[in-house]
């Protein structure tokens, strides 16, 4: 019984440490914000998207690469958004890539490292931060990613 119990401990302890997934999606000031501090200039380039589901488009580019992030009008468009991105990504999958995905309710992340490129689309509710970027630099953007939460 002392085992069951200490497994049941276990288990519960890891899921308070991970926070079971659970997200908050930035704004798009807290986006600007962030990323502004880190170095990056950001241009709006909504109006350049002909998608009625999408309210803000945001291109975050720092001179090495860029990151982009959608604000769509519901959940479920994001969602819609993110499952073409993530087909689209998986197109390019070889026998060599390296690929990872999560998938909750509210969050999904799906990344594709290839031998040149790195491919990342995450979303958290109505929010998707993308990015395809050379390898060198996938360090670097998963650190930022971290830091945004994504």
């Amino acid at each position: 019984m002392k085992k069951i119990a200490l497994i049941c401990i276990m288990v519960m302890s890891v899921f308070s440490l991970t926070g079971c997934g659970s997200k908050t999606a930035l704004t798009s000031d807290e986006f600007n914000k962030i990323l502004g501090d880190e170095g990056f200039a950001i241009t709006d380039v909504t109006s350049q998207m002909e998608d009625s589901n999408i309210e803000v488009i945001a291109a975050a580019n720092n001179g090495k690469y860029q990151l982009e992030y959608h604000v769509y009008k519901t959940n479920e468009a994001a969602k819609k958004a993110y499952d073409g991105n993530e087909k689209s990504f998986k197109s390019y999958k070889k026998s060599n890539s390296k690929e990872k995905e999560i998938q909750t309710s509210s969050y999904d992340k799906y990344t594709l490292e290839l031998s040149d490129e790195y491919k990342v689309i995450s979303r958290i509710d109505n929010t998707l931060v993308y990015a395809s970027i050379s390898l060198e630099y996938k360090k670097d953007l998963d650190k930022l990613l971290d830091k945004l939460g994504y």
